[in-house]
């Protein structure tokens, strides 16, 4: 099981630092610069995509006092709310409704009620494996320059960071179930500058040019 101080200990590897035995330690100089940053480093990689282990889904409260002007209706977030991505079944990205966040906790519409689907802040023990290693990336370039004071070194860990996120993105979003991505490939194939373009041969997939 993955823990806080597992992460910490991968990323102090990426710098060649020692391992820790606890990420609490505050004796520890470099357990409490990894303590520092690990939940900002977590918090911004699961807001980066929409990881599967991270969505979940909830049918919000409406609020007593609604907006004052505007919207009609207001609901509270849920306390482990990271990002929204959709309500009522419409994509929060692109849908034609309108609802809005307002002071990252409430949710404001113009319906009565609002089930959503979001991204959840979560434990580490959670984590699929490769949002493990990419958290990990990211928070070594974050410690890089307090433990280290190496820039280049740092400029490093930056693309490494962005190369873990990417790849475990990727393999992410395979794996999204046909509501999140097939709809597009349907869109894709059906569309008449697609068949003409290719013939009526390479379109009938077309997302797996862009997906491993």
């Amino acid at each position: 099981m993955t823990t806080n101080t597992d992460l910490a200990n991968r990323a102090l590897a990426h710098i060649g630092d020692m391992p820790i035995s606890d990420i609490n330690d505050v004796e520890n100089k470099a357990a409490r610069t990894c303590n520092a940053f690990v939940q900002a480093v977590i918090d911004e990689t699961l807001r980066e995509h929409r990881w599967n282990c991270a969505i979940s889904r909830a049918t919000l409260s409406e609020l007593s006092t609604p907006p004052k002007f505007g919207f009609s209706h207001a609901f509270q977030l849920p306390a482990d709310f990271l990002r929204l991505l959709e309500v009522n079944g419409e994509q929060f990205d692109g849908s034609d409704e309108y609802f809005e966040i307002e002071e990252g906790k409430r949710l404001l519409t113009y319906g009565s009620t609002a089930q959503i689907r979001y991204i959840k802040r979560i434990g580490v023990s959670e984590f699929d494996p490769l949002l493990a290693k990419a958290v990990a990336a990211a928070l070594a370039a974050e410690i890089c320059i307090p433990l280290s004071r190496d820039t280049q070194m740092q400029a490093q860990l930056e693309v490494l960071k962005r190369r873990a996120i990417m790849r475990a993105q990727q393999i992410d979003a395979i794996e999204v179930g046909s509501r999140e991505v097939r709809p597009m490939a349907r869109l894709l194939a059906n569309s008449p500058l697609i068949q003409s373009r290719f013939g009526g041969r390479r379109y009938r997939d077309p997302l797996r040019y862009y997906l491993p």
